[in-house]
């Protein structure tokens, strides 16, 4: 049988390409089995294990306290079951604030929100108006 003579640097590289083939076939591999691990976690996780976003100290709207507490919640208390998408607010005097940002034209509409929606699930909820990251607490 007669095998064909290659050059030297042909053998080396096809030995290079299909070398560098399977580690790019690896890391494609790994890639989508990661990407389909994180998908599954994703998909898999309840609702309950939330992460609140800090409230932007630039926000200008209405927000709707909660739940104060003195040290930071776990992502799986209660409200986070309850409401979607709640900030927090380091506290200057201490704790930790737990709102929700409502997009409200008026303070009455806010208001009326308050009592058909939070106060069933939130009894203590309180609305504050915030200028720029500082906050104000409205009462009726």
């Amino acid at each position: 049988m007669n095998i064909p003579r290659l050059p030297f640097v042909v053998l080396i590289s096809a030995c290079a390409f299909l070398s560098g083939l399977m580690a790019q076939t690896a890391l494609n591999s790994q890639a989508c089995l990661s990407s389909t691990l994180e998908n599954v976690r994703a998909s898999s996780a309840p609702a309950a294990y939330c992460h609140p976003n800090k409230i932007p100290q630039t926000f200008t709207g209405y927000a709707i306290e909660i739940a104060t507490t003195r040290y930071p919640l776990r992502n799986s208390e209660n409200i986070f079951r309850q409401f979607g998408n709640i900030f927090y607010q380091k506290l200057r005097e201490g704790g930790y604030s737990y709102l929700i940002k409502v997009n409200f034209s008026s303070e009455d509409s806010a208001w009326s929100f308050i009592d058909s929606v939070v106060l069933p699930k939130a009894p203590g909820a309180i609305l504050y108006q915030y200028k720029e990251g500082h906050r104000k607490h409205l009462e009726r």
